[in-house]
């Protein structure tokens, strides 16, 4: 996937096939891929660009679905309505499937949500010039479920204030283009079911109470959906081992130098009396 600085036009030529380069293969909202590795099908699906509330609505230069300018890439909420649709095409209960991203889900609440939405197992995401990679999931990073509520809920809160903004200049540019309308459907469905509120309830959006086995699901995604978040690629990588099965995880990281503490110390002056 790409990342928040790249050219868009150089995408566009890539999407269109002018250009290309050999074993690089660019996963976004239109195009997932399948790999059958170790006897495990991974189902690849990707959202590039930084995640920025108030661009959600905005194409900046790009001429396709693609947008960004003046070398920064952001993700936009149509590009979000067409990958669940993508998701939901390809859909395929016997496989495993990775979310990859630039923006961390677990920093951007809508995207957590949206992982939610396509059924991922595992999400993995670019670090900020990070020297070291993470491993967890929600329940590692959360104290409580209500905080994890919370989270998600202020994401909520966040979009809708651009969304009332920009509603009533959205709605009537799209009213002739069908594909878009049902694009932003997808997307709003999203956000819809997050929580409003950090107590109570489910924290997908669910029905509030007496309903135990959708709470048992909502806390199974919250345990059992695993992100990686990667080091820069000149310090470190993750590699995935499928086996058997099985995915196993490698992860190596330069980290950082400290040589510098123990490098030049002077001994200290012991202390006179008078």
């Amino acid at each position: 996937v790409w990342g928040a600085c790249e050219d868009v036009r150089v995408l566009e030529k890539f999407r269109t096939g002018e250009y290309k380069v050999p074993n690089l293969h660019i996963i976004d909202e239109a195009r997932s891929m399948l790999l059958e590795v170790g006897g495990v099908k991974l189902r690849l699906l990707g959202l590039g660009g930084a995640v920025v509330m108030h661009k959600l609505f905005d194409n900046g230069e790009g001429r396709t679905t693609i947008a960004g300018g003046q070398g920064t890439m952001w993700t936009t909420l149509l590009q979000m309505g067409e990958l669940v649709d993508t998701a939901h095409r390809v859909y395929d209960p016997t496989e495993t499937r990775i979310f990859i991203t630039h923006a961390s889900p677990a920093r951007e609440g809508i995207l957590n949500q949206l992982s939610v939405t396509l059924k991922a197992d595992f999400s993995i995401s670019a670090g900020l010039h990070f020297r070291y990679g993470s491993s967890y999931n929600e329940f590692s990073v959360n104290p409580t479920l209500d905080h994890y509520r919370g989270k998600l809920a202020a994401s909520k809160a966040s979009f809708n204030d651009v969304w009332e903004t920009v509603k009533s200049e959205v709605e009537p540019a799209i009213q002739q283009n069908e594909a878009q309308q049902n694009l932003l459907k997808n997307a709003l469905q999203i956000v819809e079911k997050m929580p409003t509120t950090a107590a109570g309830g489910n924290p997908f959006g669910g029905p509030a109470a007496g309903q135990a086995s959708l709470g048992q699901v909502d806390e199974s995604a919250f345990k059992n959906m695993w992100n990686f978040n990667l080091a820069d690629a000149a310090f470190g990588y993750l590699v995935l081992e499928i086996q058997d099965g099985r995915i196993g995880t490698e992860m190596r990281a330069q980290g950082f130098n400290f040589s510098h503490r123990g490098a030049k110390q002077q001994p200290g002056i012991p202390p006179t009396t008078a």
